[in-house]
Protein backbone atom coordinates (compact mmCIF):
# COMPACT_ATOMS: atom_id res chain seq x y z
CA UNK A 1 0.00 0.00 0.00
CA UNK A 2 0.89 3.18 -0.94
CA UNK A 3 1.73 5.69 2.39
CA UNK A 4 1.65 8.33 0.96
CA UNK A 5 -1.21 7.91 -0.40
CA UNK A 6 -2.82 6.87 3.00
CA UNK A 7 -1.40 9.87 4.86
CA UNK A 8 -2.98 12.20 2.15
CA UNK A 9 -6.42 10.57 2.31
CA UNK A 10 -6.24 11.22 6.20
CA UNK A 11 -5.11 14.37 6.39
CA UNK A 12 -8.04 15.84 3.86
CA UNK A 13 -10.17 13.25 5.63
CA UNK A 14 -9.68 15.36 9.11
CA UNK A 15 -9.87 18.77 7.15
CA UNK A 16 -13.28 17.11 5.76
CA UNK A 17 -14.54 16.64 9.63
CA UNK A 18 -13.53 20.57 9.77
CA UNK A 19 -15.18 21.99 6.58
CA UNK A 20 -18.50 20.00 8.10
CA UNK A 21 -17.73 21.64 11.43
CA UNK A 22 -17.73 25.04 9.24
CA UNK A 23 -20.81 24.54 7.02
CA UNK A 24 -23.27 24.02 10.64
CA UNK A 25 -21.74 26.94 11.66
CA UNK A 26 -23.13 29.09 9.01
CA UNK A 27 -26.05 27.30 9.10
CA UNK A 28 -26.56 27.83 12.60
CA UNK A 29 -26.21 31.10 11.91
CA UNK A 30 -29.25 31.35 9.14
CA UNK A 31 -31.75 29.36 11.54
CA UNK A 32 -30.85 32.37 14.19
CA UNK A 33 -31.76 35.19 12.06
CA UNK A 34 -34.75 32.94 11.54
CA UNK A 35 -35.47 33.26 14.59
CA UNK A 36 -35.12 36.39 15.24
CA UNK A 37 -37.43 36.99 12.07
CA UNK A 38 -40.00 34.70 13.80
CA UNK A 39 -40.29 36.44 16.53
CA UNK A 40 -40.18 39.94 15.26
CA UNK A 41 -43.18 38.18 13.01
CA UNK A 42 -44.92 37.19 15.77
CA UNK A 43 -45.86 40.39 17.49
CA UNK A 44 -49.61 41.77 17.03
CA UNK A 45 -48.61 44.93 14.84
CA UNK A 46 -46.97 42.52 12.33
CA UNK A 47 -49.76 40.30 12.33
CA UNK A 48 -52.53 42.96 11.49
CA UNK A 49 -52.31 43.07 7.77
CA UNK A 50 -51.64 40.15 4.75
CA UNK A 51 -49.01 42.93 3.31
CA UNK A 52 -47.30 43.07 6.99
CA UNK A 53 -47.05 39.13 7.14
CA UNK A 54 -46.03 38.48 3.45
CA UNK A 55 -42.86 40.98 4.21
CA UNK A 56 -42.29 39.41 7.58
CA UNK A 57 -42.15 35.84 5.83
CA UNK A 58 -39.94 36.56 2.98
CA UNK A 59 -37.58 39.12 4.32
CA UNK A 60 -35.92 35.96 5.59
CA UNK A 61 -34.31 35.45 1.90
CA UNK A 62 -32.72 38.11 1.89
CA UNK A 63 -31.18 38.19 5.48
CA UNK A 64 -30.10 34.11 4.23
CA UNK A 65 -28.41 35.39 1.65
CA UNK A 66 -26.35 38.47 3.53
CA UNK A 67 -24.99 35.58 5.80
CA UNK A 68 -24.26 32.91 3.25
CA UNK A 69 -22.45 36.30 1.14
CA UNK A 70 -20.72 37.27 3.81
CA UNK A 71 -19.29 34.02 5.63
CA UNK A 72 -18.98 31.51 3.19
CA UNK A 73 -15.80 33.06 1.71
CA UNK A 74 -14.13 33.18 4.50
CA UNK A 75 -14.40 29.27 5.83
CA UNK A 76 -13.76 28.56 1.64
CA UNK A 77 -10.78 30.32 1.87
CA UNK A 78 -9.76 28.90 5.24
CA UNK A 79 -10.61 25.75 3.67
CA UNK A 80 -8.86 26.10 0.54
CA UNK A 81 -5.53 27.42 2.27
CA UNK A 82 -5.69 24.20 4.52
CA UNK A 83 -5.72 21.90 1.56
CA UNK A 84 -3.46 23.98 -0.54
CA UNK A 85 -1.37 22.84 2.77
CA UNK A 86 -1.71 19.45 2.61
CA UNK A 87 -1.19 18.78 -0.93
CA UNK A 88 2.01 20.99 -1.03
CA UNK A 89 3.35 19.10 1.56
CA UNK A 90 2.67 15.68 0.31
CA UNK A 91 3.90 16.51 -3.11
CA UNK A 92 7.27 17.54 -1.53
CA UNK A 93 7.30 14.45 0.80
CA UNK A 94 7.95 12.41 -2.34
CA UNK A 95 11.28 11.49 -3.46
CA UNK A 96 11.60 13.80 -6.63
CA UNK A 97 13.84 15.76 -8.53
CA UNK A 98 14.55 18.95 -6.98
CA UNK A 99 13.32 20.82 -10.35
CA UNK A 100 9.98 18.77 -9.44
CA UNK A 101 9.66 21.22 -5.95
CA UNK A 102 10.65 24.24 -7.56
CA UNK A 103 7.23 23.88 -9.86
CA UNK A 104 5.15 22.75 -7.25
CA UNK A 105 5.61 25.32 -4.79
CA UNK A 106 4.39 27.77 -7.67
CA UNK A 107 1.34 25.74 -8.87
CA UNK A 108 -0.44 25.81 -5.72
CA UNK A 109 -1.44 28.96 -5.13
CA UNK A 110 -4.63 30.44 -3.19
CA UNK A 111 -7.72 30.14 -5.58
CA UNK A 112 -8.78 33.67 -6.51
CA UNK A 113 -11.56 35.86 -4.96
CA UNK A 114 -13.74 35.79 -7.60
CA UNK A 115 -13.88 32.27 -7.90
CA UNK A 116 -14.57 31.92 -4.67
CA UNK A 117 -17.72 34.42 -5.32
CA UNK A 118 -18.64 32.78 -8.29
CA UNK A 119 -18.92 29.31 -6.13
CA UNK A 120 -20.88 31.18 -3.28
CA UNK A 121 -23.24 33.16 -6.03
CA UNK A 122 -23.85 29.73 -8.40
CA UNK A 123 -25.42 27.86 -4.97
CA UNK A 124 -27.64 30.82 -4.97
CA UNK A 125 -29.05 29.40 -0.74
CA UNK A 126 -32.21 31.13 -0.64
CA UNK A 127 -33.59 29.82 -4.05
CA UNK A 128 -32.90 26.48 -3.06
CA UNK A 129 -34.18 27.19 0.10
CA UNK A 130 -37.65 28.64 -1.21
CA UNK A 131 -37.95 26.03 -4.03
CA UNK A 132 -37.86 23.34 -1.22
CA UNK A 133 -40.90 25.50 0.45
CA UNK A 134 -43.04 25.40 -2.32
CA UNK A 135 -42.74 21.87 -2.28
CA UNK A 136 -44.68 21.97 0.66
CA UNK A 137 -46.98 24.39 -0.70
CA UNK A 138 -45.86 26.56 1.47
CA UNK A 139 -44.76 30.06 -0.21
CA UNK A 140 -44.99 33.45 1.87
CA UNK A 141 -47.41 34.65 -0.63
CA UNK A 142 -50.00 31.83 -0.16
CA UNK A 143 -49.16 31.42 3.86
CA UNK A 144 -49.84 34.96 4.48
CA UNK A 145 -53.68 34.94 2.52
CA UNK A 146 -53.91 31.85 5.11
CA UNK A 147 -52.93 33.91 8.12
CA UNK A 148 -54.97 36.82 6.91
CA UNK A 149 -58.29 35.35 7.05
CA UNK A 150 -58.04 34.35 10.63
CA UNK A 151 -59.85 36.43 13.28
CA UNK A 152 -57.73 35.16 16.34
CA UNK A 153 -55.15 37.34 16.47
CA UNK A 154 -53.49 33.94 18.79
CA UNK A 155 -54.25 31.73 15.65
CA UNK A 156 -52.70 33.67 13.70
CA UNK A 157 -49.45 34.41 15.84
CA UNK A 158 -49.20 30.29 16.34
CA UNK A 159 -49.57 29.86 12.65
CA UNK A 160 -46.91 32.49 11.90
CA UNK A 161 -44.59 30.69 14.20
CA UNK A 162 -45.16 27.33 12.77
CA UNK A 163 -44.51 28.48 9.54
CA UNK A 164 -41.11 29.66 10.45
CA UNK A 165 -40.26 26.56 12.54
CA UNK A 166 -40.38 24.86 9.14
CA UNK A 167 -38.58 27.31 7.65
CA UNK A 168 -36.02 27.12 9.64
CA UNK A 169 -35.31 23.75 9.56
CA UNK A 170 -35.54 23.83 5.78
CA UNK A 171 -33.14 26.44 5.90
CA UNK A 172 -30.64 24.62 8.07
CA UNK A 173 -30.22 21.40 6.19
CA UNK A 174 -30.17 23.42 2.54
CA UNK A 175 -27.54 25.71 4.17
CA UNK A 176 -24.86 23.23 5.99
CA UNK A 177 -25.49 20.88 2.22
CA UNK A 178 -24.69 23.76 -0.33
CA UNK A 179 -21.94 25.64 1.96
CA UNK A 180 -20.68 22.03 2.34
CA UNK A 181 -21.16 21.64 -1.61
CA UNK A 182 -19.08 24.98 -1.67
CA UNK A 183 -16.17 23.32 0.26
CA UNK A 184 -16.22 20.58 -2.79
CA UNK A 185 -15.86 22.77 -5.14
CA UNK A 186 -13.13 24.42 -3.66
CA UNK A 187 -11.29 21.06 -3.23
CA UNK A 188 -11.52 20.12 -7.43
CA UNK A 189 -10.17 23.86 -7.59
CA UNK A 190 -7.28 22.86 -5.91
CA UNK A 191 -6.86 19.37 -7.18
CA UNK A 192 -6.93 20.62 -10.71
CA UNK A 193 -3.24 21.84 -9.49
CA UNK A 194 -1.86 18.43 -9.00
CA UNK A 195 0.62 17.20 -11.16
CA UNK A 196 0.46 15.15 -14.10
CA UNK A 197 0.70 12.05 -11.57
CA UNK A 198 -2.68 12.10 -10.17
CA UNK A 199 -4.61 8.72 -11.15
CA UNK A 200 -7.56 9.34 -10.38
CA UNK A 201 -9.85 10.18 -6.50
CA UNK A 202 -11.45 7.90 -4.01
CA UNK A 203 -14.52 8.35 -2.45
CA UNK A 204 -14.56 8.16 1.14
CA UNK A 205 -17.89 7.90 3.97
CA UNK A 206 -18.13 8.34 7.38
CA UNK A 207 -19.14 4.70 8.60
CA UNK A 208 -21.92 5.65 11.02
CA UNK A 209 -25.61 4.82 11.46
CA UNK A 210 -26.67 7.83 10.09
CA UNK A 211 -24.66 7.09 6.48
CA UNK A 212 -26.85 5.76 3.41
CA UNK A 213 -26.51 2.48 2.10
CA UNK A 214 -25.63 3.65 -1.19
CA UNK A 215 -22.71 5.65 0.35
CA UNK A 216 -21.69 2.80 2.69
CA UNK A 217 -21.31 0.57 -0.36
CA UNK A 218 -19.57 2.85 -2.59
CA UNK A 219 -16.92 3.50 0.35
CA UNK A 220 -13.25 3.18 -1.17
CA UNK A 221 -14.31 3.53 -4.96
CA UNK A 222 -11.64 4.88 -6.90
CA UNK A 223 -12.43 6.65 -9.94
CA UNK A 224 -9.37 6.74 -12.24
CA UNK A 225 -8.38 9.53 -15.03
CA UNK A 226 -8.07 7.12 -17.38
CA UNK A 227 -9.69 3.56 -16.27
CA UNK A 228 -8.80 0.50 -17.67
CA UNK A 229 -11.07 -1.92 -18.54
CA UNK A 230 -13.60 -3.06 -15.31
CA UNK A 231 -12.35 0.38 -13.59
CA UNK A 232 -14.40 2.86 -12.62
CA UNK A 233 -14.07 6.38 -14.66
CA UNK A 234 -14.13 10.32 -13.10
CA UNK A 235 -17.25 10.66 -15.23
CA UNK A 236 -18.95 8.23 -12.79
CA UNK A 237 -17.39 10.06 -9.73
CA UNK A 238 -19.44 11.67 -7.45
CA UNK A 239 -18.65 15.24 -5.60
CA UNK A 240 -19.40 14.86 -2.34
CA UNK A 241 -22.74 16.35 -1.69
CA UNK A 242 -23.55 15.94 -4.97
CA UNK A 243 -24.01 12.40 -6.96
CA UNK A 244 -22.56 12.00 -10.23
CA UNK A 245 -25.67 12.62 -11.54
CA UNK A 246 -25.50 15.94 -10.48
CA UNK A 247 -28.21 15.44 -7.57
CA UNK A 248 -27.57 16.81 -4.19
CA UNK A 249 -27.63 13.98 -0.97
CA UNK A 250 -28.81 16.54 1.66
CA UNK A 251 -26.45 16.42 4.87
CA UNK A 252 -23.43 14.06 3.27
CA UNK A 253 -20.56 13.70 4.86
CA UNK A 254 -18.28 11.74 2.46
CA UNK A 255 -15.32 13.38 0.65
CA UNK A 256 -13.28 12.77 -2.13
CA UNK A 257 -8.90 12.25 -1.87
CA UNK A 258 -6.67 12.70 -4.72
CA UNK A 259 -4.63 9.61 -5.57
CA UNK A 260 -1.07 10.05 -6.47
CA UNK A 261 0.93 7.26 -8.80
CA UNK A 262 3.99 7.92 -6.50
CA UNK A 263 4.85 4.13 -7.67
CA UNK A 264 2.70 3.30 -10.60
CA UNK A 265 3.54 -0.70 -10.74
CA UNK A 266 2.66 -0.99 -7.05
CA UNK A 267 -0.77 0.91 -6.67
CA UNK A 268 -2.57 -0.38 -10.30
CA UNK A 269 -1.35 -4.11 -8.29
CA UNK A 270 -3.52 -2.83 -5.67
CA UNK A 271 -7.43 -4.42 -5.65
CA UNK A 272 -8.39 -3.13 -2.28
CA UNK A 273 -9.22 -0.04 -0.35
CA UNK A 274 -6.71 2.81 0.25
CA UNK A 275 -7.15 3.16 4.23
CA UNK A 276 -7.19 6.58 5.44
CA UNK A 277 -3.43 6.77 7.74
CA UNK A 278 -4.49 5.80 11.30
CA UNK A 279 -1.85 7.85 12.86
CA UNK A 280 -2.68 11.42 11.50
CA UNK A 281 -6.36 10.82 12.71
CA UNK A 282 -5.01 9.55 15.96
CA UNK A 283 -3.23 12.97 16.13
CA UNK A 284 -6.45 14.95 15.30
CA UNK A 285 -8.95 13.20 17.27
CA UNK A 286 -6.62 13.65 20.65
CA UNK A 287 -7.18 17.13 20.87
CA UNK A 288 -10.26 17.40 18.74
CA UNK A 289 -13.68 18.55 20.36
CA UNK A 290 -16.35 16.39 21.34
CA UNK A 291 -18.48 17.79 18.54
CA UNK A 292 -15.65 17.05 15.98
CA UNK A 293 -15.07 13.87 17.62
CA UNK A 294 -18.80 12.63 16.83
CA UNK A 295 -18.89 14.34 13.25
CA UNK A 296 -15.95 11.81 12.34
CA UNK A 297 -17.43 8.63 13.91
CA UNK A 298 -20.77 9.40 14.43
CA UNK A 299 -23.21 9.77 17.73
CA UNK A 300 -24.16 6.29 18.56
CA UNK A 301 -20.38 4.72 17.92
CA UNK A 302 -19.03 7.83 20.10
CA UNK A 303 -21.57 7.19 22.83
CA UNK A 304 -21.05 3.50 23.22
CA UNK A 305 -17.32 3.67 23.03
CA UNK A 306 -17.54 6.77 25.62
CA UNK A 307 -19.35 4.36 28.13
CA UNK A 308 -16.81 1.62 27.91
CA UNK A 309 -14.33 3.86 29.41
CA UNK A 310 -12.34 3.54 32.58
CA UNK A 311 -12.61 5.84 35.06
CA UNK A 312 -10.42 8.63 34.14
CA UNK A 313 -9.73 7.47 30.56
CA UNK A 314 -10.16 9.37 27.28
CA UNK A 315 -11.93 8.76 24.32
CA UNK A 316 -8.37 7.98 21.66
CA UNK A 317 -8.63 6.18 18.44
CA UNK A 318 -7.47 3.17 19.53
CA UNK A 319 -11.03 2.36 21.36
CA UNK A 320 -12.32 2.56 18.44
CA UNK A 321 -9.77 1.30 15.87
CA UNK A 322 -9.98 -2.46 13.98
CA UNK A 323 -6.48 -3.01 14.04
CA UNK A 324 -7.02 -6.09 11.81
CA UNK A 325 -8.83 -3.91 8.84
CA UNK A 326 -7.85 -0.29 9.50
CA UNK A 327 -11.55 0.90 9.42
CA UNK A 328 -13.59 1.85 12.45
CA UNK A 329 -15.56 -0.99 14.26
CA UNK A 330 -19.04 -0.22 14.19
CA UNK A 331 -21.79 0.37 17.53
CA UNK A 332 -22.67 -3.36 17.79
CA UNK A 333 -19.10 -4.47 17.58
CA UNK A 334 -18.43 -1.38 20.51
CA UNK A 335 -20.87 -3.10 22.10
CA UNK A 336 -20.59 -6.52 22.12
CA UNK A 337 -17.25 -7.07 23.07
CA UNK A 338 -16.20 -8.94 25.99
CA UNK A 339 -13.99 -7.06 28.32
CA UNK A 340 -10.76 -9.40 27.48
CA UNK A 341 -11.59 -8.86 23.56
CA UNK A 342 -11.85 -5.17 24.13
CA UNK A 343 -8.24 -4.74 25.74
CA UNK A 344 -6.48 -7.27 23.73
CA UNK A 345 -7.73 -5.24 20.36
CA UNK A 346 -7.11 -2.04 22.22
CA UNK A 347 -3.61 -3.36 22.55
CA UNK A 348 -2.87 -4.36 18.86
CA UNK A 349 -4.51 -1.16 17.76
CA UNK A 350 -2.42 0.88 19.60
CA UNK A 351 0.94 -1.29 17.97
CA UNK A 352 -0.89 -0.53 14.54
CA UNK A 353 -0.83 3.41 15.10
CA UNK A 354 2.42 3.45 16.30
CA UNK A 355 3.55 1.52 13.24
CA UNK A 356 1.91 3.43 10.30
Amino acid sequence: MDRLNEILAARLGVEQIESIYDSIRVARLVGASIDRRMRDASKSDNLSSIEKIQYQLTIVYREVDEIVRNKAPFFLQKHSRNVVKILRNAILGKDIEESRKSIVRQVFGQIPKEIIDRIVRNQNVPARILKAMQKTRMTPQVYAQVVAIQRDPAIRASLVANYFRMLRNTAYTVTRTNVAAMMGQVRLENYGALPRDLVGFQVHGILDERIRPAHRERNGNIYFRNPRYGQLGMDEMPNPPLEADGTTAFNCRCWLTPILASFSNKFYDFKGRIIPNAQVFNEWFSSASRDRQILAVGVRRWNIAHSRLKKGEVLQWHHLLDPSSGMLLDSDELSNETPTERANRIKRAKTVIAKV
